[in-house]
């Protein structure tokens, strides 16, 4: 549980140790990916034309700055 993760942690850090792995899931949370909109395709796969915005989408993102 998320408590008993915490003091695994903590007890750790006490004993100058650093914990790593796995240490707690909720599973009642919404997938990362999901929540955040992630695509599903790599970036690493994406054309530079995909990852490139258009003139007319940096304008609008600009001029929402106030710039």
């Amino acid at each position: 549980n998320r408590i008993d993760a915490m003091r695994v942690m903590h007890e750790a850090r006490d004993r100058g140790e650093l914990v790593t792995g796995l240490l707690y899931i909720d599973t009642a949370s919404r997938d990362l990916c999901a929540r955040e909109k992630l695509p599903v395709k790599p970036l690493a796969a994406h054309t530079e034309d995909e990852l490139r915005i258009s003139r007319d989408d940096w304008n609008t993102l600009m001029a929402g700055f106030g710039g």
